[in-house]
């Protein structure tokens, strides 16, 4: 399925292990039972999906490409010979298989696909708005965008018109407000349509209510009234770091990065040729060639002891670090799995496994350090976590392996 608008639609599962009978043999893989829903589990056979109750009984036989399942588990979303439709997590059938794409997240209400136009269905299937428009974003707050003639507009849930086609781009309502951009400028509007910031910014990135904004080509930061805490004198800010627990705002100044803290002060000193968020209490911080540790203080935890980090990859359950010429893998607290071992090394999110190289050939390891597929082939995907499956390819063949290292025909 593709990533739409602004939204990345995700399969989301528990921990809990399916308790397999001898009816999962017949199976290539059975996944754990999805999230909000411990009454039935996601069955692989071949590269088709279906589902099946704790005692094998089938809800939907294996014949899907792709299912998914909203966050609330109150919906299942499934492809077949190209086109989309639902269930009901019982095996009711919902939405007909017509569309070109149905995204759920974690409400009652959805985006579909129809005819090249987007509109409106609920968890039974049910169109609530008719595809119509040339763009939607999904309903938040009671609220969202429609996008007609090349202009946005905003939207209640019934589909009555809280403004004209006048945007040239609306986000999400995830927050009661919503960023947009209104003749070349970035400002937030309210669920009303009333400004409370003026879209007079060059560019604008919203967390919570803090936003990083560039004016006259410097950035500095507003809250959500229009007030400025940090002044327009940097080169570049970085309000991602907001998300995480210690709550510093990353900024550059004459090619150093320091961080603030949401009152504007300055906590860390502008010193780092380069750093990452902070997740947990520490934040990644190079210095010539080397990378450290910092906490929330400045201090720095970890010594600059690595030579290199997978630095798309920070802040998951494990990520790469090289350090002596050889890859391990840390946490966000700098913890290391194991000695650094490796050729190279991923990450490991959300505990799917982590492509490793050891002897110039590819496996993948678990969060435990495992080796769950042994290193000799010649490539390697990410884990497809969508298929339960890894992709290899040895002697140039291309290999699909299942957790257990069997080959799926």
């Amino acid at each position: 399925m593709k990533n739409s608008f602004f939204l990345s639609f995700l399969l989301i599962f528990s921990t809990l292990p399916a308790q397999e009978g001898k009816w999962a043999e017949k199976y290539n893989n059975v996944f754990p039972f999805a999230k909000n829903n411990h009454t039935w589990c996601y069955v692989q056979k071949g590269k088709y999906f279906g589902a099946v109750t704790q005692q094998g009984k089938e809800i939907l036989p294996p014949i899907y490409t792709n299912l998914v399942i909203n966050e609330l588990g109150a919906v299942i979303v499934l492809e077949k010979e190209g086109k989309w439709g639902t269930f009901s997590p019982q095996g009711k059938e919902g939405a007909p298989f017509m569309y070109q794409e149905i995204l759920f997240d974690k409400d009652r209400y959805g985006l579909c696909k129809r005819n090249d136009k987007w509109g409106y269905m609920d968890t039974e299937g049910e169109e609530t708005i008719p595809p119509q428009y040339e763009g939607a974003t999904m309903i938040h707050n009671e609220r969202a965008s429609v996008k007609m003639g090349g202009k946005w507009a905003i939207i209640n849930r019934q589909g009555e018109f809280i403004t004209p086609f006048s945007y040239d781009k609306v986000e999400n309502f995830e927050q009661f407000h919503a960023k947009v951009k209104y003749k070349g400028g970035y400002g937030v509007v309210d669920t009303a349509g009333k400004w409370l910031i003026s879209p007079m910014y060059e560019e604008m990135e919203q967390n919570q209510q803090l936003f990083s904004v560039q004016k006259n080509g410097k950035w500095g930061f507003i809250n959500l009234k229009g007030e400025e805490i940090i002044p327009f004198e940097y080169e570049y800010a970085n309000i991602g770091s907001l998300w995480t627990k210690a709550g510093l705002i990353a900024v550059s100044q004459q090619g150093k990065w320091g961080y603030f803290n949401p009152s504007g002060m300055l906590v860390v000193p502008f010193e780092y040729a380069e750093v990452l968020t902070f997740y947990d209490k520490l934040a990644p911080v190079r210095k010539e060639n080397k990378w450290g540790f910092v906490d929330n203080t400045g201090t720095l935890a970890i010594p600059f002891k690595y030579d290199s980090l997978y630095g798309t990859c920070w802040g998951a359950d494990w990520t790469g670090a090289k350090r002596d010429g050889k890859w391990t893998l840390i946490s966000p607290d700098g913890v290391e799995l194991m000695p650094p071992t490796y050729e190279q090394v991923e990450c490991i999110l959300d505990e799917d496994p982590a492509r490793v190289r050891l002897n110039g050939k590819w496996g993948y390891i678990n969060s435990l350090g495992e080796v769950v597929i042994p290193c000799i082939y010649d490539e390697a995907r990410k884990f497809l976590n969508d298929k339960g499956l890894f992709e290899v390819k040895k002697d140039g063949k291309t290999l699909f392996l299942t957790k257990r290292g069997r080959e799926v025909k």
